[in-house]
């Protein structure tokens, strides 16, 4: 008896691994889509059913995003809760809710924490006066041509030269995204938390928000020279919210399998 009994527990586990892995799978294909669409919006059609920023500083001013990519983002989330018994459909609007909150607060604090950090740039080196004189003096300057040519007045002063550039820092664009996706991240999981109860533990939650912030750093394959940007944005869409999704899905089907 006892035997039949473990064997039964072990084909009910492997149906149980065999489920969640079909449902994992199954989101992750939907993230792709929702992730594609999302990058579709955002390139050819921005404007639509556009939220204004909430930090309006400066030229943000008026300044907003699509929440088409949060809404289908919004609507993935749901749906997972809605396969693990959440049926309330106030409960479901609220992971909506969350997460478009979430992803115009990601959007806007990205932007305004990109433009806020590339004023710190690395300092050129400075040019020695030696330097200067003797590129003031070199043959074919125009000071020095027109101090031999016996010019008048200030003819004669040399010319300041041309500073170098000042580098910007590197991979800005992957610090902002770590901020982007941090934010969206844990948006959207506080709004899962609230509704779901077995989703409230730490140690469920932190992995999926660690993976959403180390998935900010696509953004910097998104300021790559054409056409590696246009692909190094389309890959922060998908894989963000395909991977995102799925990790919600196994949180989902483990709190469920351990609550049984």
């Amino acid at each position: 008896m006892q035997v039949f009994i473990s064997f039964a527990s072990e084909q009910v586990d492997k149906i149980l691994q065999k489920t969640g892995l079909q449902d994992m799978v199954r989101i992750a294909l939907a993230g792709l889509g929702t992730g594609a669409l999302s990058y579709v919006v955002m390139m050819y059609w921005p404007t639509a059913l556009q939220i204004p920023f909430p930090i309006s500083l400066g030229k943000y001013g008026g300044a907003g995003v699509s929440s088409v990519p949060g809404l289908l983002f919004g609507a993935l989330v749901a749906f997972c809760n809605w396969k693990f018994g959440i049926r309330d459909k106030m409960h479901l609007g609220v992971i909506v809710a969350f997460t478009l909150i979430s992803w115009v607060l990601a959007v806007n604090v990205t932007q305004f924490t990109f433009d806020y950090i590339t004023k710190y740039t690395k300092s050129p080196p400075a040019a020695s006066s030696q330097d200067d004189t003797a590129t003031a003096n070199a043959p074919g300057n125009a000071a020095s041509d027109s101090n031999a040519g016996g010019g008048g007045g200030d003819a004669g002063a040399p010319s300041p030269p041309t500073p170098p550039e000042a580098e910007s820092l590197p991979f800005i664009p992957g610090l902002v995204g770590m901020i982007g996706g941090l934010i969206g991240g844990v948006g959207t999981l506080l709004g899962v938390a609230i509704v779901n109860v077995r989703m409230r533990r730490p140690e469920t939650l932190l992995p999926i928000a660690t993976v959403a912030v180390l998935l900010g750093l696509i953004l910097q394959a998104a300021f790559l020279s054409e056409p590696y940007g246009t692909i190094g944005y389309f890959l922060l869409f998908v894989c963000w919210q395909s991977t995102v999704a799925t990790l919600i899905v196994r949180a989902l089907s483990m709190a469920t399998a351990a609550s049984e």
